[in-house]
């Protein structure tokens, strides 16, 4: 048996993927391919048949339809993999469509800020394409990720008795970095970063979000020291309206393995800010949401496990 530089294994110059050793086997990598394909059928939930008036927001009114019908969904999907565990190596990669034959959607009239949305029984095309992937090395005490995906959806709405056309796009990525050392801190950092667009002949919305992060975790006889970090930038690339805010939190703990005692010092929101800004956009409406965040807080725990 021999094993390259590249961690492929040989048995007298044949590749092999499972070797058996003292009546174990050991898996050299495995690799998968794999095709799905449904044709399906399912109902809406009862709010959608129930035939009366309710409040779902402070600015929208729906109702139902008792007449409606069931529907119909096309699904299909291709994936594929592969690990080696010599290279330390592992693939992942999904292609996947979806179409809407016949479907329950909404119809919507509006009147300024507020909607009527009526359940309706239609078979208005909507088709789904998604791919994504992902790729993950590990040599020692690093491993490394890179992540990505995008979506693609064409779709109608009937809005005001019009029937309008839509196209979303959406596609994003992630890298970070992990350690695995056993007497230094350990830390995870990396990056988050997504594209979307919503457009129709009426609107063309494009947004944008990155988001660093960092993670610190380090273990010192019998000290635990964390530290969480999380910057959040956001922007409409359609209005020129720019959010950014930062969340970070800490703590220390002391513990004797062999003590019932614990001693701890927490802190979040270091950045003291005040709130996470939050937009989204749909057919009808961009949002401008802010979530509220409990102040500083900085506190000293005292734990005893029974």
């Amino acid at each position: 048996m021999e094993v390259d530089r590249e961690g492929n294994v040989t048995v007298n110059g044949k590749p092999v993927t499972k070797l058996m050793v003292d009546g174990k086997a050991f898996f050299t990598g495995d690799e998968k391919l794999r095709f799905n394909y449904n044709r399906y059928t399912n109902f809406g939930n009862s709010s959608n048949y129930a035939n009366r008036l309710s409040l779902q927001s402070f600015n929208q009114i729906g109702r139902g339809n008792e007449n409606l019908q069931n529907q119909i969904y096309q699904t299909a999907s291709l994936l594929y993999s592969q690990f080696n565990m010599f290279k330390g190596l592992f693939y992942n990669a999904s292609l996947s469509y979806t179409h809407r034959e016949s479907s329950i959607r909404n119809q919507t009239q509006i009147e300024g800020i507020d909607q009527i949305s009526t359940s309706i029984f239609t078979d208005l095309p909507e088709n789904t394409y998604d791919v994504s992937g992902i790729i993950n090395k590990r040599i020692p005490n690093y491993t490394f990720t890179l992540g990505g995906n995008s979506s693609l959806s064409d779709y109608s709405r009937i809005i005001n008795d019009e029937v309008l056309d839509y196209e979303s796009i959406n596609f994003g990525y992630n890298a970070k970095v992990t350690t695995r050392y056993d007497d230094w801190p350990n830390l995870e950092t990396g990056v988050r970063q997504s594209f979307s667009r919503l457009n129709s002949d009426a609107i063309d919305n494009k947004f944008t979000t990155l988001s660093p992060f960092a993670y610190l975790e380090y273990d010192w006889a019998d000290f635990i020291f964390k530290f969480n970090y999380d910057y959040n930038y956001f922007e409409n690339q359609t209005t020129g309206d720019v959010n950014r805010f930062e969340l970070a939190d800490a703590s220390l703990f002391y513990g004797k393995e062999d003590s019932a005692w614990g001693f701890e010092l927490n802190a979040t929101n270091l950045f003291d800010i005040e709130f996470k800004r939050q937009n989204s956009v749909n057919e009808f409406i961009v949002a401008d949401r802010r979530l509220f965040v409990q102040p500083r807080i900085v506190m000293c725990k005292v734990i005893y496990k029974l």
